[in-house]
């Protein structure tokens, strides 16, 4: 059932055919319902007939209720995640700017014109503008046409958005407009919104849902220009019309996206399920994608943590990490979409497979993550994933890393420490004695001595990437490729899901952090197996892998190089803190040491070519940091012995961390 409301330009109301048809045009061609079934309400508020009397009657006063300080944070920050969630729904209909419009024309040169054309052919336009005593009577007249309570979707036309612009701090206190769309709307030039008020600056997220508005390039009447620019609640879609009319833009797909979306949503096959506690349902979620999940359930956790009086920071975390989340549902449907598309092309190549390598797949049918998963279920699908040496390295990722990029969302050492414990409470197992309090302020404790090996004064390491380099493909696409034969159909089906959260951020991070560090947890889901039989197609593949993981340090800026040292000397310490952890600072060692072998190479044909210059300054830089790591971890062991050197170069040359010391 939908309840929408049509409210006309110049020239009185229009039929709802004239509203309709092409809306229903639009819909049909997105192979959606109809509007105007006989359990849809349409409203036509008509209020042409105003302008041949004088008005009179008392002001149309503003009803906008006046939240607390929390309660308006609440309401502005679930708005602008609505209108996120339409966007992602209509830019795609969006048109060229780079055409011949009045957008173009200088707004000195289309305003006059606007008021000529105005005094000669819209007299209601110039009553409407110039008489508050109008106004009053048009919002009257209006507002008694409209429901009092409930919900509706608002379409206003030309004059008709000015209108309604103006009604929406004069709404019914129980009336919702769930979507508000101007089309052909002069609201971009200042004289037509000049009546508004505080409109721009105090909006009323709490009644109005969403805006979108639709304006034409080479519509005289919008002057080619939209409305965000001035008012920033609206979305603006760019169409490339000349033509004024109703039809023009109700039957414009963009318009017809925009009442799908919110009146026949479509489902989402990656929405998810929850049980009766709200625990996301038990599902073989593959691991590629476990260090994302880890991610998520860390953020949850801090988020829950938080104390009370920082309810601001709760929020605002909160509603970075639904909208990343959002963004990460959907294209994950997107990229099922191509890679159905791809193993149908295949199949239609006669390219046969075993139904194990469509299965074991990241984003084969239930081994992806849903919404519920990617916002509050994470952990209950990540218990015993990782012994307590595996997760060290994501432990110490978790407490260094940006928590939702791309948003800048701030938290200190001493907010993430509760996060971690609480976060390793109901992750870990709990197999042997080691407390989760124990475990995570070893972690923070072992980190605070990495930083102070590394750097020498205070450090914005929080606000830097760990190192990308190797784990950019992990992250972006985790090995997302279609498991069939080698060679057929191309290369990987890489999303840009995960880029959301951070190609060398969220999971990135963690990744690099434990390849660096020798974690089997992470060198296996770069694709690198830590327990592999002498193949020689493995062995070269394994060895290949881990070279790169030697050569991305190198091409690091100095601010990431020391992040990412920094969290490698905090694993290997907090291994030789904790009890029973076998320490693999060999490994790291050598890994190191083939960087610095790379980086001194480098930084030695700069000085010849370009001495003094800051890229050289920075290949110096980094030669340094290389040099104080392997001091850090020197004075965390004694030097190997001979066995143990070897063991180090066996691991450096495969990719399998060391398992003797």
């Amino acid at each position: 059932m939908a309840n929408v409301v049509f409210l006309h330009g110049v020239g009185g109301a229009s039929p709802e055919s004239a509203w309709l048809q092409p809306l229903n045009s639009g819909l049909a061609s997105q192979e959606a319902p109809r509007i105007g079934e006989p359990t849809d309400s349409i409203f036509l508020p008509d209020y042409g007939n105003l302008f041949a009397k004088t008005p009179s009657g008392p002001e149309a006063l503003e009803t906008s209720r006046k939240d607390d300080e929390r309660t308006s944070l609440e309401h502005r920050l679930t708005f602008w995640a609505r209108q996120k969630e339409l966007e992602r729904v209509v830019r795609r209909h969006a048109e060229s700017e780079e055409i011949v419009g009045l957008h173009r024309v200088p707004g000195p040169v289309v305003e006059p014109l606007a008021g000529v054309a105005e005094l000669l052919k819209f007299e209601e336009v110039t009553k409407f503008m110039k008489m508050p005593a109008m106004r009053s009577a048009v919002y009257r007249h209006v507002l008694a046409q409209l429901p009092q309570s409930g919900h509706i979707i608002l379409v206003a036309h030309s004059l008709g958005s000015v209108v309604a612009a103006g009604l929406l701090r004069r709404l019914p206190a129980e009336l919702t407009v769930d979507l508000f769309i101007t089309i052909g709307s002069p609201l971009g030039i200042p004289r037509y919104r000049s009546h508004l008020g505080a409109l721009a600056s105090s909006f009323p997220y709490r009644q109005v849902h969403r805006w979108l508005n639709v304006h034409g390039l080479r519509d005289f009447v919008t002057g080619g220009r939209g409305v965000a620019g001035s008012i920033s609640s609206a979305i603006d879609v760019a169409i490339q019309t000349h033509a004024h009319s109703l039809g023009a833009y109700m039957s414009h797909p963009a318009t017809a996206a925009a009442i799908r979306s919110v009146v026949f949503p479509l489902d989402r096959p990656a929405s998810g399920a929850a049980t009766a506690n709200n625990r996301a349902v038990a599902r073989p979620i593959h691991e590629a994608w476990f260090p994302l999940l880890l991610g998520t359930a860390f953020t949850h956790q801090l988020a829950k943590s938080l104390p009370t009086g920082e309810w601001k920071a709760r929020l605002r975390l909160d509603a970075a990490r639904s909208e990343v989340a959002r963004r990460a549902v959907d294209d994950i449907v997107g990229k099922r979409a191509q890679r159905a598309e791809l193993i149908r092309s295949m199949q239609e190549r006669g390219v046969s497979w075993e139904p194990r390598q469509l299965t074991d797949h990241p984003l084969a049918d239930n081994r992806y993550p849903t919404l519920l998963d990617l916002t509050t279920g994470a952990a209950s699908l990540l218990r015993g994933t990782w012994d307590d040496e595996d997760l060290l390295a994501l432990a110490v990722g978790l407490l260094m890393q940006p928590l939702v990029d791309p948003f800048d969302v701030q938290a200190d050492l001493k907010q993430r420490l509760p996060a971690l414990v609480l976060t390793l409470n109901v992750v870990r197992d709990h197999r042997g004695d080691l407390a989760d309090q124990t475990y995570a302020h070893q972690v923070r404790d072992s980190l605070v001595w990495a930083q102070k090996q590394m750097v020498e004064s205070k450090f914005p390491w929080g606000t830097v990437l760990i190192g990308t380099g190797v784990v950019v493909l992990a992250a972006t696409g985790i090995g997302i490729m279609l498991a069939a034969p080698a060679g057929l159909a191309g290369a990987a089906v890489v999303t840009s899901t995960l880029a959301a959260f951070g190609p060398g951020g969220m999971v990135g991070g963690l990744l690099t952090l434990g390849a660096l560090t020798g974690s089997a947890s992470a060198l296996g889901a770069l694709g690198v197996s830590a327990e592999f039989e002498a193949d020689d197609a493995e062995t070269m593949h394994t060895a290949a892998a881990t070279a790169r993981i030697v050569a991305d340090l190198a091409p690091l800026s100095p601010e990431t190089l020391t992040v990412t040292l920094i969290g490698m000397l905090a694993v290997i310490h907090a291994q030789t803190q904790l009890p029973g952890f076998r320490s693999t600072e060999p490994y790291a060692r050598a890994v190191v040491t083939a960087a610095l072998d790379s980086v001194r190479a480098e930084q030695s044909i700069h000085e010849e070519i370009a001495p003094g210059a800051d890229g050289t300054k920075k290949w110096r830089r980094k030669q340094d940091l290389l040099v104080r790591a392997l001091a850090a971890l020197d004075s965390l062991t004694s030097v190997p012995e001979v066995g143990l050197q070897l063991e180090a170069r066996k691991a450096l040359e495969t990719g399998r961390p060391p398992t003797q010391y």
